[in-house]
């Protein structure tokens, strides 16, 4: 698979942090979340900036996203949703 963009990447670890062990369901609604607040004009424009902005998600501290182990079976369910 091709590499991801910077702002699916972002999109994808906040589907991996935050809902990693939820149904598809689960996982597609905070994707969702992530996407209607960068169209809604309340919020950054782009993925990374919705995600990295104060207080929006648990695991963002200090405005830095961790990095996801990879090569996990979870990542690599987060990126297929994220695309």
């Amino acid at each position: 698979a091709e590499p991801l963009s910077r702002d699916l990447h972002c999109l994808a670890s906040a589907i991996y942090f935050e809902a990693r062990g939820e149904t598809l369901a689960g996982q597609l609604a905070v994707g969702q979340v992530v996407v209607n607040r960068s169209q809604s004009g309340r919020f950054p424009q782009d993925y990374c900036g919705v995600v990295a902005q104060p207080g929006q998600f648990s695991f963002v501290s200090r405005g830095s996203i961790p990095a996801a182990p990879q090569g996990s079976a979870a990542w690599q369910r987060a990126t297929a949703i994220a695309r």
